[in-house]
């Protein structure tokens, strides 16, 4: 998809062109952004924060490839900021539970059996689609990681999945993974 330039803005967004702060090429287009003063300008999603709908984001133009959305928490922001502040600009979600994104999650645990069927069961009650799991144990520690990822609308959907996992039998710790 094509989006027009902006006034003051690098080159019109191309789809398959990036640049450091946009991360990999196909980490997807959002739909559900909302860039002050803009319509029809394309977003992606950071792939090194991989933000999601309710949290606080900033909108960094690309070189070519429109708008990249990163956590205000994210670790690249900072660099970013220092050397380009005016690539910065203001923008915000207006969520619709329509689109899903990918979020990694680690989940410690001590080792037992139905661990993994006691995790999927909590996100399938949750009505979340799982796209990739695997598990590590160590015999010796007895302790096991859960990798997990899953589809998610929104912050408060993966709020409420990780305080829901964290409530499991020896579960230790769930956190997102950072990317």
């Amino acid at each position: 998809t094509y989006a027009p330039p902006v006034s003051g803005s690098p080159a019109p967004a191309r789809p398959g062109q990036g640049d450091a702060a946009g991360g990999r090429p196909g980490a997807g287009v959002l739909e559900d952004v909302v860039v002050r003063g803009v319509d029809g300008l394309q977003t992606h999603a950071a792939a090194c924060c991989r933000p999601l709908p309710g949290e606080d984001v900033l909108g960094y133009v690309t070189r070519g490839r429109g708008v990249t959305l990163h956590r205000a928490t994210c670790h690249n922001i900072a660099r970013l900021l220092d050397r380009e502040p005016e690539r910065f600009i203001r923008v915000h979600w207006s969520h619709s539970d329509a689109q899903t994104y990918p979020v990694e999650l680690q989940v410690h645990t001590l080792d037992r059996p139905g661990l993994v069927r006691d995790i999927s069961d909590v996100i399938a009650r949750r009505n979340i689609n799982v796209a990739s799991l695997t598990a590590a144990v160590d015999p010796v520690a007895g302790t096991a990681t859960v990798t997990v990822i899953v589809q998610i609308a929104s912050y408060e959907h993966l709020a409420g999945l990780i305080d829901k996992l964290a409530t499991l039998d020896n579960v230790v710790d769930v956190h997102r993974s950072e990317g």
